[in-house]
């Protein structure tokens, strides 16, 4: 698999996704990468309409290349988040998987955990972030 320099940031559209962002466009913009942004929507607990969903994403890829002059997209998918995560990052020839976490501790950590999940279901490496600044 060849890499493109991608940074894949998978987002909720939740606070802790927004650290994840974060981060990746602090690596991207130091190492010169492209962001994707990728939104999973899945059928049954989806809250958003695929239409919120397109619109959310469109103002973040929007903001991001205004603010910071890097190469920002987006990728609407449906299907399972914690499959479709790595199934996504190995299309695009990602070089890392960027997503935010509450940061559970214990047993719910290690067999509830969604990122736990991504990070078994993908081939690529997956930085997990808690709510924090980068500091980069």
């Amino acid at each position: 698999m060849e890499h493109k320099k991608i940074i894949l940031v998978a987002t909720d559209f939740s606070e802790f996704a927004e650290s994840a962002s974060e981060h990746a466009i602090g690596i991207a913009r130091l190492l010169h990468y492209k962001v994707k942004f990728l939104h999973v929507i899945h059928r049954k607990k989806s809250k958003l309409s695929d239409e919120a969903a397109l619109q959310k994403l469109k103002t973040i890829v929007q903001r991001i290349n205004d603010q910071y002059k890097i190469k920002a997209d987006y990728i609407l998918r449906e299907g399972v988040p914690t499959k479709t995560i790595g199934e996504v990052a190995m299309e695009l020839g990602a070089n890392i998987v960027t997503i935010g976490t509450r940061g559970k501790t214990g047993v719910e950590y290690i067999f509830g955990s969604y990122a736990l999940k991504i990070i078994t279901n993908t081939k690529v490496p997956v930085l997990v972030v808690q709510k924090s600044k980068f500091k980069g």
